[in-house]
């Protein structure tokens, strides 16, 4: 886990000393503070269940990425984090077709 996410997670939401559970809050500022402190937004989504979402937040330019899951209360748990962002290349086009 990188410092700079600890000391994020650490900085925006209180966190019980023996918690090992997942960072978790309330999703608008969750993604306020990854945009002002990293410049992330939000680069991919999907759906996990009837009432969850798994959101990929990234700042394209410095490479780093924070995945997080919010429900339909607008909560969000952070899940992950790192460097290294890249958006995948369009597939290829087949020969033959006009795009």
């Amino acid at each position: 886990m990188r410092p700079i996410f600890l000391a994020f997670a650490l900085s925006v939401l209180p966190i019980p000393a023996r918690a090992q559970a997942p960072t978790c809050g309330e999703r608008a500022a969750i993604t306020a503070r990854l945009a002002a402190a990293f410049g992330e937004s939000q680069q991919a989504a999907g759906i996990v269940g009837p009432k969850q979402v798994l959101e990929v937040w990234a700042n394209v330019d410095t490479g780093s990425w924070t995945a997080l899951t919010s429900d339909h209360a607008g909560r969000s748990c952070l899940i992950a984090s790192g460097e290294g962002w890249s958006l995948a290349p369009a597939p290829p086009t087949p020969q033959g077709v006009d795009g």
